[in-house]
């Protein structure tokens, strides 16, 4: 999960090249409303095949569906570690 000041600047540069477009809440100002652009519709869909992809090609290359679980699951647990350590860096 993503923390506020982690999350503020990756949608400023997300809406900046017009993947995203961002308003406050009509009913609540502190609620901020995120909404793809057509280009971020694009992107998305682009992207949206790439994991069964790569795990099909992993596959075929003869690594193991549990090694590809283990290696996911020690990926996020690093990316947990070193977001907490870097917290409060700019």
């Amino acid at each position: 999960m993503l923390k506020t000041n982690t999350l503020s600047p990756l949608l400023k540069r997300m809406e900046k090249v017009g993947l995203l477009k961002r308003s406050r809440s009509k009913e609540d100002e502190r609620i901020v409303v995120v909404q793809l652009t057509k280009k971020g519709q694009q992107l998305k869909s682009e992207a949206k095949p790439i994991p069964e992809k790569l795990l099909h090609e992993l596959l075929s290359e003869n690594i193991e569906l549990s090694d590809v679980l283990q290696l996911k699951e020690m990926l996020n647990e690093w990316i947990k570690i070193l977001s907490s350590k870097t917290q409060g860096i700019k």
